[in-house]
């Protein structure tokens, strides 16, 4: 029901709040993003285009509307580990070293600071995947995008079952 809700606000939002500077509608991007966005048809270009706009440091949505929706930068220091660029050290670990999602966004949303936190990478809105918090997985049920668990999954398949092996690096 909830879904639906947010659908019809998502109408009712259209175009008539459009920030001058930008290519698309902050409200309805901020509504969008509070919830399985991806597969809003309607929701799609907005969010793309202004996850372009913000990686590129030219915008930030904001929305007078919807003063209980947020939007903040999230650290990248916090990278899921599917997403890490990793290097070996002299004892054989894999080191993360950085983040191939180098922009993360959340969206706070009925007082939950991380309602859904979005990663992709700068520039580039159309490989943006979608973290949701268990409130926001309980909500939409079956319309939340799964790439980022399924990355996750394809991640934790590869790694080494294998209990590390311990290394001296001094020497000693």
């Amino acid at each position: 029901m909830k879904y639906l809700v947010a659908t019809a606000a998502l109408a009712a939002v259209g175009v008539s709040v459009c920030m001058p500077a930008t290519a698309f509608n902050g409200c309805k991007v901020i509504l969008c993003l509070t919830g399985p966005w991806q597969q809003i048809s309607e929701c799609v270009p907005d969010v793309k285009e202004a996850l372009r706009c913000i990686a590129r440091g030219r915008c930030w949505p904001s929305c007078p509307s919807a003063p209980g929706v947020t939007l903040a930068p999230a650290s990248p220091a916090a990278c899921p580990p599917q997403y890490g660029l990793y290097e070996v050290d002299a004892c054989g670990r894999q080191v993360m070293t950085g983040c191939t999602k180098n922009l993360a966004i959340d969206v706070a949303f009925e007082g939950i600071p991380s309602w859904v936190r979005i990663w992709t990478n700068t520039g580039d809105g159309s490989q943006a995947v979608t973290q949701y918090s268990e409130p926001a997985r309980a909500l939409y049920g079956e319309h939340v995008n799964l790439q980022f668990d399924t990355d996750y999954a394809n991640w934790l398949a590869l790694q080494p079952t294998e209990p590390p092996v311990t290394c001296f690096e001094g020497g000693h």
